[in-house]
């Protein structure tokens, strides 16, 4: 299936994000070198999947990896937009009051914004 879903998301309470964007800038920044590492170390990667989820099928293995790094991590990942509208869609069946929702609500995309405008994502894919 090729359905929409806010994935990768990262969720932070907005009191955190009024009285420490500059934590949320390095975090983010530090994401975005993260996913990085990631996609152009395969085989470090895949070390790294294996310790944390306990997986020891190399086949199972190095199809996550590519699952992840071709279908879900973006270079610079931004929120799908539909994919949250799918998700509050979903939510609104037992939770009444997610039927007025917006995604804008829920998203905050200036770190990202602000790291691709910095020229970062360039620099680290040239």
């Amino acid at each position: 299936m090729d359905f929409a879903y806010p994935n990768p998301a990262m969720a932070t309470s907005g009191e955190l994000i009024r009285k420490k964007p500059d934590l949320i800038d390095r975090f983010m920044r530090a994401y975005v070198r993260a996913i990085h590492r990631a996609k152009m170390d395969r085989e470090s990667t895949i070390k790294t999947l294996a310790k944390y989820t306990t997986v020891t099928d190399p086949v199972l293995l190095a199809k996550t990896y590519d699952f992840y790094m071709n279908k879900v991590l973006e270079r610079a990942p931004y929120i799908n937009m539909q994919g949250m509208q799918n998700a509050i869609d979903d939510l609104a069946r037992t939770l009444p009051a997610a039927k007025n929702a917006k995604p804008e609500q829920f998203v905050d995309p200036r770190f990202l914004d602000r790291i691709e405008k910095s020229g970062l994502l360039k620099e680290l894919y040239k």
